[in-house]
């Protein structure tokens, strides 16, 4: 069996998070290797990493919960962007509606880094 050590290097996440965009404050929900998330603008956050990866070159997910039963609701759309911001110690995502591109804050936000 692998160890702790062994499994850290082997492509998990090196870092994640679930948050609610939509909360006065943005404070993880939980958490791990993420130190804070910025609200930056409507719909615009950077996820800050506590220990920072070797580069940014990382591979990341980013996703959305959304608690709509309205089966005409419109379609939403989480991104990380632009790429040639990628840093070992940060990522920025947006979140919104497909249509028109508006930037909108969502409830709950999935974010994970992998190295």
């Amino acid at each position: 069996s692998l160890t702790w050590a062994e499994l850290a290097g082997a492509g998990v996440s090196k870092a994640w998070v679930n948050f609610d965009g939509t909360a006065g404050s943005i404070s993880p929900r939980s958490s791990h290797n993420v130190s804070s998330i910025t609200d930056n603008a409507s719909g615009n956050y950077t996820v800050n990493i506590d220990s920072d990866l070797t580069d940014g070159d990382w591979a990341g997910f980013c996703s959305l919960a959304t608690s709509y039963n309205d089966e005409n609701q419109t379609s939403e759309h989480v991104e990380f962007f632009p790429r040639s911001t990628a840093a070992a110690g940060s990522g920025k995502v947006r979140t919104g509606q497909t249509e028109g591109n508006d930037a909108e804050d969502h409830e709950t936000v999935y974010v994970g880094f992998f190295r």
